[in-house]
């Protein structure tokens, strides 16, 4: 039906049919009786001067079926109760673990600082040597450009998987806010951060998760491609849980339970970039005091948990059982915002967490100390669009020697794209940076030719 102002007029009754107002008298007459007190007008009495038996309706009418006494019935509850949080748990440890999780966040603007005392890691702001003399060998071919731009199409639009996504609460400034037109004095907070109250529909689309997995996956599928690797490096086929466990020097435990989206594993261990008593001869940032905070401040204890170790090979007769590189996918959907600082410190709980499983795949659960040969692995944070590259190098599990662990990073955040999406009903990619996708074939294939 066309809209017309005929249509959206107000429609108004001038004249009300007689069962309107029947209704609504009834409706007010019920309403108003509801709370009127029942008057005794003198009936019964009357009828007892007149010897006129009164009788109740229960002693007229006799019931048509017998009528048993009601006994209660003991009914057994069928239906388990949550179990109570406390020494009765079954999963009750006696010392309470320090839980790092996908969801922990470390204290604001600090979360560099906080993450390298935690993990005893020293930190340098450049990548190593040997990544940035693969980086310099690095030549795409000319029909590489042609492939990126088809796969970044076909993971950002051409992916026929459409979901419900998540309702994003913070939606973006529109112009005007409710509050800041009350609020009295103005401006109190920056109320054109998000505008609040302001509630959007939920859309269909593809999930971020997917977006991000696919897009990785073409980006090492390609890599190896141009590489002619083979198979001397593999991928994980479905996201991976790694749990740890490791003791600070104040007898503090910390359970690291990270989940890593995508993996790539090789035949053998990637070479250590520095060796212990080399590790001084860095330009490296030492590990900060966080004093009088504690490292693990913001990690939640808690004493319901397993106590066993989780790591995703299970044994060195594997075909390929070391990581090389481990992505870190920021895939959210509520108010996105990409943090430099926080992913940085997600990287290096994440390499760490991974580093530590390795080492006790390769030398057994109760290794301690330093280690026989340092475990190196590279990490990859992103949101498809924006890339961090890192790598980690884990040279003791004594976290308060003085054997530090290191933590390599590029100093910038490199853009693999500007915008991929539709504008104007047409399909649109801009901004393809060939230099990003340089900087992530040589992290990605790092190492293979001298682990090969």
């Amino acid at each position: 039906m066309k809209l017309s102002q005929v249509c959206l007029r107000k429609r108004k009754m001038n004249i009300k049919p007689e069962s309107f107002v029947r209704g609504w008298q009834w409706n007010n007459a019920w309403y108003l009786s509801q709370e009127r007190p029942v008057t005794n007008i003198g009936m019964k009495e009357s009828l007892k001067q007149r010897n006129i038996a009164c009788y109740q309706a229960e002693d007229l009418l006799s019931p048509l079926y017998e009528q048993k006494p009601f006994e209660p019935l003991e009914i057994v509850e069928t239906r388990l109760k949550k179990i109570p949080k406390d020494e009765t748990h079954p999963l009750w440890q006696a010392d309470p673990a320090y839980s790092y999780t996908d969801k922990t966040w470390l204290p604001k603007n600090c979360q560099m600082q906080f993450a390298s005392a935690i993990t005893n890691t020293v930190t340098v702001n450049s990548l190593p040597d040997r990544v940035v003399q693969s980086l310099a060998k690095c030549s795409p071919p000319a029909e590489t450009r042609y492939r990126l731009e088809t796969m970044i199409r076909n993971a950002y639009i051409g992916d026929a998987v459409q979901k419900l996504l998540p309702r994003n609460f913070r939606v973006p400034y529109i112009g005007w806010d409710p509050v800041e037109s009350v609020m009295r004095p103005r401006n109190l907070y920056d109320h054109t951060k998000n505008t609040w109250g302001r509630s959007m529909p939920r859309e269909y689309g593809i999930p971020n998760s997917r977006k991000l997995f696919n897009l990785s996956r073409a980006l090492f599928m390609e890599t190896v491609k141009i590489g002619g690797s083979g198979s001397q490096t593999v991928h994980s086929v479905e996201t991976e849980v790694h749990k740890q466990f490791i003791s600070r020097p104040d007898g503090k435990l910390v359970r690291l339970n990270l989940t890593v989206p995508l993996s790539l594993y090789g035949r053998k261990p990637l070479p250590p970039h520095v060796g212990i008593s080399d590790i001084e001869s860095l330009n490296a940032t030492p590990v900060p005091s966080v004093s009088p905070m504690d490292p693990v401040a913001t990690l939640h204890p808690t004493n319901i948990y397993h106590p066993s170790s989780a790591h995703p090979i299970s044994s060195t007769l594997h075909s390929h059982p070391f990581t090389h590189t481990v992505f870190d996918h920021y895939a959210t959907h509520i108010d996105p915002g990409w943090n430099v600082q926080a992913q940085l410190a997600k990287s290096l709980m994440t390499g760490f967490c991974v580093a530590l499983g390795q080492a006790r795949l390769r030398w057994g659960q109760e290794v301690e100390g330093d280690l026989e040969e340092p475990v190196a692995v590279n990490i990859i944070s992103t949101d498809g669009q924006r890339y961090q590259l890192a790598t980690f190098q884990l040279n003791s599990l004594d976290l308060g020697s003085g054997g530090k662990n290191v933590f390599w990073h590029h100093p910038d955040t490199l853009d693999l794209f500007e915008f991929c999406g539709y504008q104007e009903a047409q399909v649109r990619l801009d901004g393809l940076n060939m230099e990003t996708f340089s900087h992530l074939q040589s992290l990605i294939s790092e190492g293979v030719s001298l682990t090969g």
